[in-house]
């Protein structure tokens, strides 16, 4: 199965009726649900939480994923996990690029996907651009790699021909 990501601003999120459009969308594309991810950056969550987990709730209630992307990069307040009903933290890629050299990168990545764990949620890395990188992350029990270790970005046409 292949999932479907979405980057949502704040604005976005924050608009009347999002979530009932955001699903319209899902419905005309023949998507399912279960399959579709929406990402939102820490930054999300400084602002509205209640109004915000209202429209996630709606989403979650239909089966999307909810991520937090660019973990670690943002907002920063361990509150917003509590209050939030998130799935999956995306560590960001600044944690990452230099996992293999920079004892602090690789605390902090073990740290936030401990604490992920403990949460019950997924990890996934960011920006994972090489076997020694990916076999950290493993041995660190990081659920996703995601980067330019694995493909470059590739035109639409192409992404058939990969999956099959």
């Amino acid at each position: 199965t292949i999932a479907v990501s979405i980057n949502i601003s704040i604005i976005q999120i924050l608009e009347n009726g999002f979530a009932s459009r955001l699903l319209n969308m899902i419905n005309d594309m023949h998507l399912n649900p279960e399959n579709v991810e929406i990402e939102l950056t820490e930054s999300v969550f400084s602002i509205e939480r209640e109004e915000i987990n209202t429209v996630i709730n709606e989403l979650k209630a239909a089966g999307i994923k909810v991520l937090i992307d660019d973990f670690g990069t943002g907002y920063s307040s361990l509150s917003y996990l509590n209050d939030m009903s998130v799935n999956e933290l995306k560590i960001d890629r600044s944690f990452i690029w230099d996992i293999e050299k920079n004892n602090k990168n690789k605390m902090i990545s073990n740290t936030i996907i401990l604490l992920a764990k403990q949460l019950g949620l997924k990890v996934t890395a960011e920006g994972v651009e090489n076997l020694e990188q990916l076999t950290i992350l493993k041995e660190m029990k990081c659920d996703i790699a995601q980067g330019y270790h694995f493909s470059k970005p590739v035109p639409k046409e192409r992404i058939d021909e990969m999956i099959h």
